[in-house]
């Protein structure tokens, strides 16, 4: 920028310029005496006052249209996913809003509709209710967060079994969970947990009502404990890395992270307890994600994994994403709905993330016989704010 003098008075406008700028160099060559007075004069004077911060207000909206096409099989309405015949359907529809003041979060996000995630197991895991599909408060907590390592939430909450499981729908790079996080695992419950970032490790740890009914208390319906931990040792890949940039400083290291998982089901007359394992890896276009979970309930062992490689075709626009999974049900004897899956989809996110389409096509084989095997397509709009 260049200073201009005013006519018939360039020595006086020159001059004044030169103490005004010696005015502000001086705190910062005169030493710490000499910063200390200036800035106790700057904490005081009535210029430099700001009012408080007011509390951010941002809407949250997720909305799902599923169409199913190139159904196969004889048994397929008991195997697929959100879904018994071909059609249209609106798969979610959630909204709500969040708000923070310094280190206060609340947040409230309701449910108007959505379809059961496993249409092969009426009843929700662990508790044993009638699964979902009616209104509901999904995230619905309030949370006291004064630093990264250490966040207080109580409320609904997310329960942090796994990876899949932490991954909200709107961020599924595939329509569908596999089928051992969907029947083995929760993904609301009203309870209380702590979280933090400490770099190279993050940690969570709550205590959750097993019912997913609003109001379900720790005597009468029982009560979920989890931990997990997950370790980063390289750099950050967080629980979504589909959503990682081609322009991210991270973007072309080798990074990892692994976590696991635990938790107790304290029900009533019997309980419930389980581990996991997970890990992610990526580097540039490449990425892959899996994990792996084991539960017992009254001597019967239920065991699962799934593996998911993937790759952006075009950056940050097209991804190509398969999946392979097993599920034994009850480990030992066969059962009806054991068996593995396989799938193979492709992504088209918009620029700014908030729509994308999802294409995906699911082989599913269940039981002993053969003829349990099934097919179907999905193609999925996403929209979220």
């Amino acid at each position: 920028m260049t200073v201009r003098a005013r006519a018939g008075r360039p020595t006086a406008t020159r001059w004044g310029v030169v103490l005004r700028c010696a005015a502000l160099a001086l705190p910062l060559l005169g030493g710490p005496a000499a910063r200390a007075q200036t800035e106790t004069a700057g904490a005081v004077a009535p210029t430099d006052a700001r009012p408080p911060a007011a509390p951010r207000v941002s809407p949250r909206l997720l909305v799902q249209g599923d169409t199913v096409v190139l159904h196969h099989g004889p048994n397929a309405p008991t195997v697929e996913d959100g879904t018994t015949r071909p059609g249209f359907y609106l798969r979610t529809a959630r909204v709500g809003v969040d708000v923070s003041d310094g280190a206060w979060q609340a947040r409230l996000i309701v449910e108007p509709t959505a379809r059961a995630e496993v249409v092969d197991t009426a009843l929700d895991p662990i508790a044993g209710e009638l699964a979902r599909g009616r209104p509901r408060a999904t995230a619905a907590y309030v949370a006291y967060a004064p630093h990264p390592a250490f966040a207080l939430a109580m409320g609904a909450l997310r329960v942090p079994i796994g990876l899949s499981r932490r991954i909200d729908e709107g961020d599924l790079s595939l329509p569908e969970r596999a089928r051992i996080i969907t029947r083995a695992t929760p993904d609301f419950r009203m309870g209380a947990a702590v979280a933090g970032d400490l770099g190279l490790l993050q940690y969570a740890l709550g205590t959750y009502a097993v019912a997913p009914v609003f109001g379900s208390d720790f005597r009468n319906g029982g009560a979920l404990t989890v931990l997990h931990l997950n370790a980063e040792p390289v750099g950050p890949v967080g629980v979504a890395p589909n959503l990682r940039r081609s322009n991210d400083p991270w973007y072309g290291w080798w990074r990892f992270a692994v976590g696991v998982s635990a938790f107790y089901a304290r029900l009533p007359g019997v309980g419930e307890w389980g581990l996991g394992g997970d890990g992610q890896f990526q580097w540039r276009r490449f990425r892959c994600a899996g994990e792996a979970l084991w539960t017992r309930l009254a001597d019967a062992d239920r065991f699962g994994f799934t593996v998911e490689p993937g790759v952006f075709v075009l950056p940050d626009r097209v991804e190509l994403i398969a999946r392979i999974e097993w599920l034994n049900d009850q480990v030992g004897p066969r059962s009806a709905v054991d068996g593995w899956g396989a799938a193979l989809g492709a992504t088209l996110y918009s620029y700014g993330r908030h729509a994308r389409i999802q294409a995906a096509y699911t082989v599913r084989r269940a039981g002993a016989d053969a003829q349990a095997a099934s097919s179907w397509a999905v193609v999925r709009a996403t929209f979220t704010l």
